[in-house]
């Protein structure tokens, strides 16, 4: 029994100082676009929020895509080999691969990207250099993933959102802040963080290389369905601002964007979750009680945790924004507020979502992502114009009520062999292949 209960111990201490340590991390570097929205007037955010449009795009296209599968892989290989040489030889390869299309993109496309950003042609470079220095964090904070060591990629995390806030103070104590050097301050971060990274890895765990065609077949084909799961997710939250391009100004763009990078911070704190319980549960899928500790254990303690803080931030947010911006964003709050109950089904739902990554049933959450995003883009569609931003907000509202019921679904059938009966399932699922 005592033993047991140090175990709880050290397991609470341990995700609460990954929590920390991340939270800090992604807070740091959502504060970037919190302070250039203070700094910018409302006309000069809105061609920065365009600009994030662009750049998460091409982060969610070649770099989030292969992100899941890779660390799925990376924690099956470390156990049995103690490294992670074939999966690091497909997380370069991806890599690769993103930098060489990103700029083939950025050259055949400059004349487009120009002018749904509004920015030059020169701009456009250094947007490109923003989308390197990004790249280049994503790609080591990966590889601290694969080998499960998650409070040093927490710090890669932490580092570069330090780095590129210290570079936009320095900028604006000067009197440089523009759009250029903000993005060639997240050029410089993603430097620092490559250059730190080569003394905190051990080498030895990556190197020698080891080429396996079927490891990285495997790994290719759950990321080319992981891309239409991570691309959907990139439609919910950033598709309500491309219809905004063409239907409203450019401040509404600027509010829009200020009450959804509150949004995503909370998202972000929510995929802190998945991002730490993943390894252990791909790991140990197949061991009795693994899903049932998750669920039956750590999910009420998380759920009662997240529950708080999503009430006082409902308290907090006028307040939050009165303090930050005076009466210059007081239109996002209502638009926050709402938005908050997404991030509550959301929290609820991941859950489910950490054990089907884990069990690899990517044709499952690909369907789901693919048609919640196509619910939250018709809705758009036909919100946006009658009701605005808010009609945004409600429209992401109602996909992750979906999603929370899809998901809930899906686990009832394959994990619990509840109602609809695990043969029924089958037969419903099986036309449409999403078996696990």
């Amino acid at each position: 029994m005592l033993e047991k209960i140090k175990k709880e111990i050290k397991q609470g201490t341990q995700f609460i100082s990954f929590l920390v340590l991340q939270a800090i991390g992604q807070i740091v570097i959502m504060a970037i676009p919190l302070l250039l929205a203070e700094i910018l007037n409302t006309e000069a955010f809105g061609l920065y929020s365009y600009s994030e449009f662009v750049l998460f795009l091409g982060l969610s296209f070649f770099v989030l895509t292969p992100r899941t599968a890779l660390v799925v892989y990376g924690n099956q290989e470390f156990p049995q080999t103690g490294g992670i040489h074939k999966t690091t030889l497909a997380l370069m390869l991806f890599a690769a691969i993103a930098l060489s299309a990103t700029i083939l993109i950025f050259i055949l496309l400059k004349n487009q990207i120009c002018r749904f950003t509004m920015l030059s042609s020169g701009q456009v470079i250094y947007l490109l250099l923003a989308f390197i220095g990004w790249m280049l964090k994503d790609f080591f904070a990966t590889l601290q993933y694969c080998m499960n060591r998650r409070h040093t990629a927490a710090f890669t995390d932490l580092l570069f959102g330090l780095t590129a806030l210290s570079l936009v103070i320095f900028l604006c104590t000067t009197e440089r802040l523009n759009l250029k050097n903000i993005f060639i301050s997240y050029f410089i971060a993603g430097v620092i963080c490559c250059i730190v990274s080569f003394f905190i890895i051990d080498i030895k765990k990556i190197f020698p290389l080891q080429p396996d065609k079927k490891w990285l077949k495997d790994i290719s084909i759950y990321a080319l369905w992981n891309f239409l799961g991570v691309m959907s997710v990139y439609l919910i939250n950033w598709g309500g601002l491309a219809f905004l391009r063409y239907s409203n100004s450019t401040a509404d763009a600027a509010v829009y964007n200020i009450s959804y990078k509150f949004f995503k911070g909370f998202v972000i704190l929510v995929y802190m979750i998945p991002a730490y319980f993943l390894p252990h549960i791909s790991a140990n899928i197949d061991k009795a009680g693994t899903i049932e500790g998750l669920l039956k254990h750590k999910r009420p303690r998380i759920m009662l945790l997240g529950g708080i803080g999503i009430v006082i931030a409902y308290f907090m947010m006028p307040f939050v924004l009165k303090l930050l911006y005076a009466e210059k964003f007081l239109s996002a709050v209502p638009v926050i507020n709402l938005l908050l109950a997404a991030t509550v089904l959301l929290l609820y739902s991941t859950f489910y979502l950490t054990i089907l990554t884990a069990a690899k049933a990517y044709k499952f959450l690909q369907f789901a992502n693919i048609s919640q995003a196509t619910i939250n883009i018709g809705l758009n569609f036909i919100l946006i114009p009658q009701f605005g931003i808010i009609g945004a907000a409600w429209a992401t509202v109602i996909a992750y009520i979906y999603l929370l019921v899809i998901c809930e679904w899906r686990y009832q059938c394959k994990f619990k062999n509840k109602i609809p009966s695990i043969d029924s399932c089958h037969m419903i699922m099986e036309p449409l292949d999403f078996q696990v």
